[in-house]
């Protein structure tokens, strides 16, 4: 049995029996469980890697009034960059300042011939064992 709340969801979902639930299937699926060598990532896919930070800095926008930050990762195949619009920055500075190995998961977007995530969903400090 289920509480008012639930049962609107469940209703407005389709769902109105144990069978609709068993059925009922995310609108996406995204897989984190494998990690993509950079060198083989293509536009447009969702990938998550794992590198290390090789550098970052702080690009001027006169523009937008504010910077865009850019860090570049490196694995064993190659080197991405990874950029943020919206961002704290002494947060940013605090995890990139020691170059740490990090997972990101995104979407890879091309600008000129170069492949970078823009946003990427971070997990700082991975260790070897963590992989």
């Amino acid at each position: 049995m289920v509480g008012p709340k639930f049962a609107r969801l469940f209703e407005n979902k389709g769902i109105h029996n144990i069978q609709d639930a068993l059925f009922y299937f995310p609108r996406d699926y995204q897989d984190r469980s494998k990690i993509k060598p950079i060198k083989l990532l293509c536009p447009e896919e969702y990938a998550l890697v794992c590198g290390t930070v090789i550098s970052y800095h702080f690009i001027s926008v006169r523009k937008l009034k504010r910077s865009i930050l850019e860090a570049q990762i490196q694995d064993h195949s190659g080197k991405i960059s990874l950029k943020w619009f919206h961002y704290n920055r002494s947060y940013f500075e605090s995890k990139l300042k020691d170059h740490p190995r990090v997972l990101a998961y995104g979407q890879v977007k091309t600008y000129g011939s170069q492949l970078h995530f823009v946003h990427p969903e971070m997990e700082w400090d991975i260790d070897e064992e963590d992989q």
